[in-house]
């Protein structure tokens, strides 16, 4: 009977030796966080290196100084470019707050994810235009579905279409361009057709300052262009 249970106790620490080890990186790991380009390169906020498993308090950022500026909390930064700041959010959705008690393994979940990203909040306010608040827009191979005001933070280049490259959608909508380009990318079998169309039952205003264009495609009907803004 002990001689039958000892193979057993032997042919399992047997199994249990030769079972792979689970390959999982050690760290350093690194946290990234995306400003989507508007801090200019001398703001830029430096990745957070050698950040160990276990860390909190993962927002650097709070004692960020930048390279020419003295004592400037992280929303000041943002304000130099007309963006107010609401937070980190550890998701593109803006769905999850960043909290200081976060922990890497928190964010990373496994060992084997040596970089995380906080996403900034933020919201952009043009007071020469009646104090409108704008949403920015991160995406650069897509327009917005659903009515707001939205701004540009990167060109947008919307794929090629026989038709409108962009339909808006019912209801109000704004777009600050900020400088940046909508653009129809066209291909030699394809009919030319316009950047944008705007049906019946939606308002359109895209508005810039700066050397924004909607370029690619056929202007469309109804585009009104002022000093600032192209209106539908």
């Amino acid at each position: 009977m002990f001689g039958s249970a000892l193979a057993m106790v032997t042919v399992v620490l047997a199994l249990f030796i030769l079972l792979p080890a689970v390959a999982h990186a050690e760290g350093p790991y690194m946290v990234h966080y995306e400003t989507y380009g508007i801090l200019d390169k001398k703001d830029k906020i430096p990745d957070l290196e050698n950040v160990g498993w276990d860390q909190g308090q993962l927002d650097a950022t709070e004692g960020y100084n930048g390279t020419d500026e003295q004592n400037m909390p992280i929303s000041d930064f943002f304000a130099k470019y007309g963006v107010h700041f609401e937070g980190w959010y550890i998701d593109k959705e803006l769905t999850q707050p960043y909290a200081a008690s976060y922990t890497y393994g928190d964010l990373a979940r496994d060992p084997s994810v040596t970089s995380v990203t906080l996403y900034p909040k933020m919201s952009l306010v043009k007071e020469d235009w009646g104090n409108v608040t704008y949403k920015p827009w991160v995406k650069s191979d897509s327009l917005p579905d659903s009515p707001d005001n939205y701004w540009l933070v990167r060109d947008v280049t919307l794929e090629d279409t026989d038709g409108a490259a962009w339909t808006a959608p019912q209801g109000e909508m704004r777009i600050y361009l900020a400088g940046h380009k909508i653009i129809r990318k066209e291909s030699s079998d394809a009919q030319k057709g316009s950047v944008i169309f705007v049906p019946e039952g939606a308002h359109l205003t895209i508005e810039d300052e700066h050397e924004g264009e909607i370029t690619g495609g056929d202007a469309g009907d109804g585009k009104r262009k002022t000093a600032a803004a192209w209106q539908w």
